[in-house]
């Protein structure tokens, strides 16, 4: 099975549209340290994410799902 890693969830993906469209957004929260990517990534749409913490954890939760092809 292959796993693929892709962003988003609600928040990150109306920030994203809100950036798209040329207004000034920012996200607060925080991530782990295996999270620094998605930080990244909403960062590359002109999202604010000087209020997102990067935190140490020994584990961070996955939720893997499957998509069937068609």
């Amino acid at each position: 099975m292959k796993f693929d890693r892709r962003a988003g969830g609600k928040g990150a993906n109306q920030a994203a549209a809100v950036a798209r469209a040329g207004g000034a957004v920012s996200l607060v929260g925080a991530v782990g340290e295996d999270g620094t990517w998605l930080v990244r990534g909403i960062e590359g749409y002109g999202v604010c994410t000087a209020d997102i913490s990067v935190v140490q954890v020994r584990y961070a939760p996955v939720f893997p799902w499957h998509m069937p092809s068609r």
